[in-house]
């Protein structure tokens, strides 16, 4: 599982970095990435689902079992 840390970034920015991370790991055969966005104020997780609903590289997310981030960590498995 590739990981991308985007604690601290505004809902734009983390989208830009996930976007650019699909792209690369699509090509790499990664079938899933971890997304740490943490807590916080939530709406750094809700801009990212909403755009991950809508993305057609993205068969499925989910957030991550509890003792591996629950809600503050989605993974993302690729179409």
């Amino acid at each position: 599982t590739t990981e991308l840390d985007l604690r601290g970034y505004r809902a734009e920015e983390g989208w830009e970095a996930l976007d650019r991370l699909i792209d690369r790991a699509i090509p790499a055969g990664t079938g899933e990435i971890g997304v740490i966005h943490g807590f916080g104020t939530g709406r750094l997780r809700a801009f990212l689902l909403e755009r991950l609903a809508r993305d057609p590289r993205v068969a499925a997310f989910q957030d991550a079992p509890p003792d591996q981030g629950g809600q503050g960590r989605t993974v993302v498995r690729q179409a």
